[in-house]
């Protein structure tokens, strides 16, 4: 993730780098908890048909690594966020943007016509991508206001 990268920048005391990618750092991993928790992870549950397999994929979603992934990484990057106080830049919003289009571009071209379809909605095939899109970048831009 971004934040990992992040931290390897300054482990690496490439603190210039660091400093490129910590709105982006911030952004990604407040919209993957975000929507995880509030949107897809209710969606998955709510369609399970049976009882059985909504234990399951209770029991999935609060597995190490989904944890650790889809909610843990929000408090510790807000808490490194706080530990490194400045203001955000909208050059940070631009970088943040950038990273954003990079990664959905890799997911279009690549990961989607793979057939690795881990986020539905971003498809273009589907009606809805057009206002997901919209979504996110009102979200981008809600969280780079925070």
């Amino acid at each position: 993730t971004m934040m990992t990268a992040r931290h390897v920048f300054i482990l690496c005391d490439l603190r210039q780098a660091a400093a490129f990618i910590r709105c982006a750092s911030l952004i990604q991993n407040a919209i993957t908890v975000i929507l995880w928790w509030l949107l897809i992870a209710p969606a998955i549950y709510y369609v399970m048909p049976t009882p059985e397999q909504k234990r399951e994929f209770v029991r999935f979603n609060g597995s190490l690594n989904l944890v650790s992934v889809h909610l843990l990484n929000l408090p510790l990057v807000i808490l490194d966020h706080w530990m490194e106080p400045r203001l955000l830049t909208i050059a940070d919003f631009a970088a943040a943007l950038a990273f954003g289009l990079a990664y959905l571009l890799f997911y279009l071209n690549i990961l989607d016509r793979w057939g690795i379809h881990f986020y539905i909605v971003l498809s273009p095939r589907t009606p809805l991508c057009g206002i997901m899109y919209g979504v996110l970048i009102g979200s981008y831009y809600g969280l780079f206001l925070l």
